[in-house]
């Protein structure tokens, strides 16, 4: 038997080794819950948005601005919130003022990674810097949509919330590394205006 020939596996001895991972793995490790996570935990809101819809909607997001993106900016979208699991999901004005943004990252990662092998997670997105400026582009899109959602549903404090994305999505777009995306990026905003 020659050394490729030994590296084919059964699929079935393969499915049974991943369910016997995933049995054995620390129930805290799951990332099937991390989709669970409550975001906006400390905000007045009427709808709740969990992590699992907060992925699906950036992706939904990234798509529409960036048909081409690489696959692995959309594993990134899944993945990038599962670490809050086991650290929770910190409002980002504490993030930002307690100083605690490196500190959770390591944390978050240090959490992704567990999941990794027992659950064939993949492992941590790296992305580029353009990458991550279109990124965070997208999330302050997904948060604009949820706030004028929130807004529909009659909450006014949602106000603060879509005017400072209104100004972080601007700040983005300004962005050298944006400019290749900036025309869908406004396509979209507009489309998604009309419809309010």
């Amino acid at each position: 038997m020659d050394e490729e020939e030994s590296e084919v596996r059964d699929p079935a001895t393969l499915v049974k080794e991943f369910l016997d991972m995933a049995i054995s793995a620390d129930p805290k490790d799951d990332p099937r819950q991390a989709g669970l996570v409550r975001r906006w935990h400390t905000v007045v809101h009427l709808s709740p948005q969990s992590v699992g819809e907060h992925s699906w909607q950036l992706c939904r997001i990234l798509l529409a601005i960036w048909p081409s993106c690489p696959a692995h900016m959309l594993i990134h979208a899944i993945t990038h919130d599962v670490g809050e699991l086991r650290v929770g999901d910190m409002p980002s004005p504490a993030k930002t003022s307690l100083d605690l943004s490196d500190v959770l990252h390591k944390a978050e990662k240090s959490a992704h990674l567990k999941m990794c092998v027992p659950w064939a997670l993949p492992a941590p997105v790296v992305l580029t810097e353009q990458e991550s400026v279109v990124f965070k582009l997208v999330e302050c899109i997904d948060m604009y949509e949820w706030a004028l959602y929130e807004l529909e549903l009659g909450n006014r404090t949602a106000k603060f919330i879509r005017s400072r994305c209104l100004n972080m999505i601007a700040s983005f777009m300004n962005s050298p590394h944006a400019e290749f995306i900036v025309r869908d990026a406004e396509r979209y905003l507009e489309r998604r205006d009309k419809v309010h």
